[in-house]
């Protein structure tokens, strides 16, 4: 079992053993907040920024990020349906446990970086720092990276363009205190990417924030289902040596 995989595992058993604890006891955990809830992205996708350093172009300006929240599933599961595929009951109620413990972004990144071999490397996030930031300037590591897919190239001028979607993923609550990992009371909810000496990230506002961008567009709807709901809990899973 890889190092990401035994991650997994043990948040997954510490959160069934405080689950029954806090059962057993008849309530949360004293000293956690009752106001303090996850944080709800008023949209699930977010475009690339550059950040910091030398290499902004690193990234392409069409790569983006989708928070893999439950309206982003339930659009991968009509389309699916829609599309006449069977959605297996096991792999939906695995994946619907697995949201409920971890919270998963699905990055599609794009590099037409004039040195293909570090834009190939960029896309598959090799040597990359990838992290939550809060507001507070805590930094959350993900649990888990897991490759939805091979690299795509395509000729562009004299250089290759690659693209390439990978899911990243976070305990959605400490396990020790059982409070979010990004929480309600946060503006923003910011998932940085530090690649080339250079730093990029994705950006989603809060529903609670004064001020926030329009709602999700028909095209990021269609960019939400490109990766379909069996393939995507399909990788998911399996990653995490949950759905083998």
């Amino acid at each position: 079992m890889t190092t990401g995989r035994m991650r997994i595992a043990i948040v997954l058993g510490m959160i069934c053993v405080l689950t029954v604890s806090c059962a057993t006891r008849g309530g949360k955990k004293p000293g956690v907040p009752r106001a303090v809830v996850g944080f709800t992205p008023v949209s699930f996708i977010s475009p690339i920024h550059v950040d910091s350093g030398s290499y902004g172009n690193l990234y392409s300006s069409d790569s983006y990020a989708i928070w893999a929240n439950p309206e982003v599933t339930a659009l991968k599961k009509a389309q699916a349906l829609e599309a006449g595929e069977t959605v297996d009951p096991k792999l939906e109620t695995l994946g619907q446990a697995f949201n409920d413990n971890f919270l998963v972004f699905e990055c599609h990144l794009v590099s037409a970086f004039a040195d293909m071999s570090i834009g190939y490397d960029a896309v598959g996030l090799r040597g990359a720092d990838v992290y939550l930031l809060r507001a507070d300037g805590q930094v959350v590591r993900p649990v888990q990276t897991v490759m939805a897919g091979p690299v795509r190239e395509t000729p562009q001028g004299a250089i290759k363009k690659f693209e390439r979607v990978n899911l990243v993923v976070f305990p959605r609550k400490d396990v020790a205190t059982g409070v979010p990992t990004v929480d309600s009371t946060e503006p923003a909810a910011r998932l940085v990417i530090e690649a080339v000496q250079t730093k990029f990230y994705f950006e989603w506002a809060s529903t609670l924030a004064p001020s926030h961008p329009a709602a999700p567009t028909i095209q990021d709807r269609m960019r939400a289902v490109k990766v379909g709901f069996n393939e995507f809990y399909r990788k998911l899973l399996a990653g995490a040596h949950i759905f083998d």
